[in-house]
């Protein structure tokens, strides 16, 4: 089986290098898109050269949190992996990394294979649809993130739409993590479904997390959903509550022995910063590759 990994990163490159690393193998090739606003070239970037894996580059975009900017970037990284073709596409962020060896992750989707890795989070429905059934005119601007005010102005805009009774769309909407694992078939449906995707979502905000749990449910796929409307169903670790459910948790040094013994289909965690705590990373590539040229003290 043949796997693309699809990688948007705008920080975090020394995860990124060790990830590389980590599972350079015949089956696994990566596919980058980088943010336009980076300073760095690719060079600098990437310097690890795997010795088995084939790393593509894609051209550069301006990508924005919360934008119509993000989901492009994913349909931009699919149509470029399936020129090539693959059994699974895997879509990850800079602060993510493996927790199982490249050997396990190979065999656990041989077993699985056919099967749909997409998160639900069924108690969100209304924030989705909030999301996405109103206009937010600012959300790909790149101050969004930054400026408060000019969030609370998108929100109000939002919120004016929903006072007066306008909805763009009075279909099902289903909400989730952005990382995902899907099979070369569900791939080739969400990339003929591109031009409904953009008139449907264009002009809302973080529907990345929207979306594809949205393709899936009204195509044939959902069958095949794995693990359906039960928690890490894309195989992230992800750890919500000891931030309050604000953002993801930080895994740091002292949540090794929890990430290592974690369950088996849990194969990926996020998330990760290598400034705040870098020999974390060091302790889980030793641990799924075997090597021990990093100190293991913890």
């Amino acid at each position: 089986m043949k796997h693309a990994y699809l990688i948007t990163a705008h920080t975090n490159f020394s995860i990124l290098n060790l990830l590389f690393e980590a599972l350079d193998d015949p089956d696994n090739d990566f596919y980058l898109l980088f943010d336009k606003k980076l300073k760095l070239s690719d060079e600098e970037i990437i310097r690890y050269q795997p010795e088995y894996s084939k790393i593509f580059t894609l051209p550069r975009a301006e990508i924005n949190w919360g934008g119509y900017s993000l989901i492009d970037a994913e349909l931009s990284l699919i149509k470029a992996a399936l020129q090539n073709g693959y059994d699974y596409y895997h879509y990850m962020q800079g602060s993510d990394f493996p927790i199982k060896s490249k050997e396990e992750i190979l065999s656990f989707f041989e077993r699985n294979k056919g099967q749909e890795f997409i998160d639900f989070k069924p108690d969100f429905y209304q924030l989705a649809h909030f999301r996405c059934d109103y206009y937010h005119p600012f959300a790909d601007n790149r101050l969004c993130r930054t400026q408060k005010w000019l969030r609370y102005l998108d929100y109000g805009v939002a919120y004016v739409q929903k006072a007066v009774g306008f909805r763009r769309g009075k279909e099902a909407l289903y909400f989730g993590s952005t990382l995902f694992s899907i099979t070369h078939g569900f791939a080739q449906y969400v990339v003929r479904q591109e031009s409904s995707i953009k008139k449907r979502f264009r002009k809302t905000i973080a529907a990345d997390e929207v979306f594809l749990q949205t393709l899936l449910m009204e195509s044939d796929f959902k069958n095949n959903s794995f693990r359906f409307g039960q928690p890490y169903s894309n195989c992230y670790l992800v750890d919500w509550s000891r931030n309050n459910g604000n953002s993801p948790y930080t895994f740091v040094t002292e949540d090794y022995r929890e990430l290592i013994t974690s369950d088996p289909f849990l194969l990926f965690a996020r998330k990760f910063n290598e400034e705040e705590d870098f020999h974390i990373i060091e302790l889980l590539f030793e641990h799924i590759t075997k090597n021990e040229r990093y100190p293991r003290c913890i």
